[in-house]
């Protein structure tokens, strides 16, 4: 229950923070030079960065980007799911059997098989991507270095 109150708390101030500016004071994004690496105050909660950025701010950020990104991946989930077991219930056996051996494929393959196969083919592409040593960046002419 604990653990349930907090993660409640969390979702509402993250997404609160949109409406109500005393929330998160200040931009994800901005800068604040005159303080660096501060630590927490009353003016930044978490401190900031070594480019002065507000940690707090940061935070609500990040809670509501992967907020975001969880709940559209399950909302994929449960209408893929949902597609393949209507089509199964109203398709016949042969359709349920298939749909059944192609599920049970989906399930023994491993995930990690499948990002190493999906690193490889990304990997010569101009976006970047984690496994690359090198990325190129928007508004960078050249490859740029981490």
């Amino acid at each position: 229950m604990a653990a349930a109150v907090v993660l409640v708390v969390l979702v509402a101030v993250s997404f609160l923070a949109d409406v109500a500016p005393f929330i998160a004071r200040y931009d994800a994004s901005s800068q604040d030079i005159a303080n660096l690496q501060s630590g927490p105050t009353l003016d930044h909660f978490f401190g900031t960065d070594h480019l002065g950025r507000d940690q707090w701010s940061r935070t609500l950020e990040g809670i509501r980007i992967s907020l975001k990104v969880g709940v559209t991946v399950e909302v994929l989930v449960f209408v893929v799911a949902l597609a393949v077991g209507a089509t199964a219930a109203l398709g016949g056996r042969w359709i349920d059997a298939t749909l059944m051996r192609f599920t049970d494929v989906m399930y023994a393959f491993p995930d990690l098989l499948g990002v190493i196969v999906l690193r490889s083919v990304l990997e010569s592409r101009d976006w970047p991507s984690s496994a690359m040593a090198t990325r190129k960046f928007p508004g960078c002419p050249v490859t740029c270095s981490r």
